[in-house]
């Protein structure tokens, strides 16, 4: 195949980011959108972004405060603001930012709108860790005519639902660490989806420098 990004298909296995020899920062690689006509006319980009560094889950219980409300510390919200210029060296757009009610990840969704601009933030229920991701994959399938959601969430919700995007099976195979993301096409004429990139939070902010 040759080397122009525009004649990437979503079954090219060779990498899309990738290390530069000897160094730790990441250089991305034909990251050019894959054209309409090479997945269809409906055919969507789905960005998975877990949520930012949050604080420990059993300090704030002796709060008594539901998890619900447990948010992103302030070191987390300093790394995810370079992560979220990364994602935007990646996807360049975003069309529907959605997100689960809980605050740390409303907060790190508004990071990611603020880094956008021109997109804000919509809760979604089915974001929250219990459901199941078939429900949330339905909702994906009702948004045709969106060219790029990016769901903001939690694990393993969230490594679950890529790879029923991918499988049509539940159980994970990959697993995305707080302020980790992937992208997977969803071509309407398939039932499952191609995996585009995946990225650490580390790579992520490798690339907002």
């Amino acid at each position: 195949m040759g080397s122009n990004p525009a004649s990437r298909t979503s079954s090219d296995p060779s990498p899309i980011v990738q290390p530069d020899d000897g160094a730790r920062s990441f250089r991305v690689t034909r990251l050019t959108k894959l054209r309409k006509c090479d997945l269809g006319s409906e055919a969507m980009r789905v960005l998975i972004v877990r949520h930012a560094l949050a604080g420990s889950r059993e300090e704030f219980a002796r709060s008594g405060k539901p998890d619900a409300e447990r948010p992103v510390t302030a070191d987390g919200k300093k790394k995810m603001r370079r992560a979220a210029l990364g994602l935007r060296k990646v996807e360049p757009d975003i069309d529907r930012l959605v997100t689960s009610p809980y605050r740390r990840a409303a907060q790190t969704a508004r990071i990611v709108a603020r880094t956008y601009g021109g997109v804000e933030p919509i809760v979604l229920q089915h974001l929250v860790p219990d459901v199941e991701p078939p429900v949330v994959a339905r909702w994906l399938r009702a948004q045709r005519g969106v060219g790029t959601v990016a769901l903001v969430g939690h694990e393993p919700q969230l490594s679950g639902l890529a790879t029923y995007l991918l499988t049509q099976d539940s159980e994970p195979v990959l697993e995305l660490e707080k302020g980790a993301a992937c992208a997977i096409d969803l071509p309407a004429a398939r039932r499952t989806g191609s995996l585009v990139w995946l990225l650490t939070a580390k790579q992520l902010r490798a690339l907002g420098k």
